[in-house]
């Protein structure tokens, strides 16, 4: 069963009704009989700035509770034209709780830094033995998976990409293994950045550990093919030792 919650959006008239708008007040209602904890809310560009001051919608929504206190937020551009094209502000809402929230714009160097809470990565080894960030990548020819007994460090940091939030962090085997990996994590801190340096990650430690041990699983979710056997059977084909060429981007 699926359980929405209320949006009302409401423009400020700052001082005179021949004044263009310049705030926004907007009205949420939990209709469920449960919390809502850290509920993200998301609001696109066009219902934000819509009616607002001209060159408003070059600044950045900010929202604050009643009391004043600024709620965690961040835009996203989702299409890369270097515009944001909605924000996203988390609430905690008690059961059948109505609350306001108060919108105002500011310019991106008074935008408040928030405790981040998610990140993703990928990282790859340079000629002088430092992971250094990439954003794209193509699966060197003939990659096996990395042997530790030959080698401390593989290729690319963490074996692949990985990404994580404040409770759980993954992480993809960039080779023919195409496994998904799981951490399970004692603190919320942003870790991945800070492990698979040497350590034995199998092993607890002061941010958590690998809980999830692969073998020749799809692990959380990977790529694999169902197919039709005799019988009618179904089977699941992972696509792994083959696979020649992997892409990111």
């Amino acid at each position: 069963m699926k359980h929405f919650l209320k949006i009302g959006i409401l423009c400020f008239l700052p001082g005179s009704l021949l004044m263009a708008q310049e705030k926004m007040h907007i009205t949420l209602e939990n209709p469920s009989d449960f919390i809502r904890n850290d509920e993200a809310i998301i609001l696109s560009r066009r219902s934000l700035i819509k009616g607002l001051k001209s060159g408003t919608e070059e600044k950045l929504p900010l929202f604050k509770k009643a009391d004043g206190s600024v709620l965690p937020s961040q835009t996203d551009d989702l299409d890369g034209d270097g515009k944001w094209d909605e924000a996203v502000f988390l609430l905690t809402l008690q059961p059948l709780e109505k609350t306001g929230i108060n919108v105002s714009f500011v310019k991106a160097g008074d935008f408040p830094k928030f405790t981040q809470r998610a990140h993703a990565r990928m990282a790859k080894m340079d000629a002088s033995g430092k992971f250094m960030p990439i954003t794209a990548e193509t699966m060197p020819e003939g990659m096996k998976p990395t042997d530790f007994s030959k080698t401390k460090l593989p290729l690319y940091h963490t074996e692949g990409p990985a990404w994580e939030n404040d409770k759980v962090a993954f992480r993809l085997y960039f080779d023919p293994r195409n496994g998904k990996d799981i951490y399970g994590k004692t603190t919320s801190e942003m870790m991945m950045d800070r492990i698979g340096l040497g350590e034995n990650y199998h092993e607890k430690s002061w941010w958590g550990m690998d809980i999830l041990k692969l073998g020749n699983s799809l692990g959380a979710g990977s790529l694999a093919i169902i197919g039709k056997e005799k019988d009618h059977l179904q089977s699941v084909v992972k696509l792994g030792e083959h696979v020649e060429k992997l892409l990111m981007s």
